[in-house]
């Protein structure tokens, strides 16, 4: 069984960046996701210790479970990777970050400083565990 971290690769706004781009290039420079796992390694397990005990649980007592068994806890850690970023675990700020780079808005707006890595939410949206 291995756990795999990273994005639904998908298209910004512009049309022509994907996800998948943008994530190597964050793990290359950042080690974004790298990070998470080293820092979360304790809550990932539990996650996936939860979703085993629940399943055990479910066979002994002749409960089918549809799906992976890991199904939930590939949300949780998900999820947890979102709150993550926007609570700025990595301690990292980057120029953009820091100058309040915005490209949510129609139009790129600069000023009040940011958590890096959700300038535009996409990246962050687009994160996804899952196991194979």
């Amino acid at each position: 069984m291995i756990i795999h971290l990273g994005v639904n690769d998908v298209p910004y706004d512009n049309g022509k960046t994907m996800t998948g781009e943008v994530a190597q290039h964050l793990e290359d420079r950042y080690g974004v996701i790298g990070k998470f796992a080293e820092h979360f390694s304790k809550q990932i397990a539990q996650h996936l210790e939860k979703d085993l005990s629940k399943s055990l649980t479910n066979a002994m007592n002749g409960v089918q479970q549809g799906g992976s068994v890991f199904d939930d806890a590939m949300t949780e850690i998900a999820s947890d990777f979102r709150d993550a970023l926007d609570a700025g675990f990595t301690g990292i700020k980057t120029g953009a970050a820091k100058q309040g780079i915005n490209h949510r808005f129609k139009h790129v707006e600069s000023g009040k400083e940011r958590t890096a890595f959700i300038d535009t939410g996409t990246y962050q949206r687009s994160f996804k565990a899952w196991i194979d």
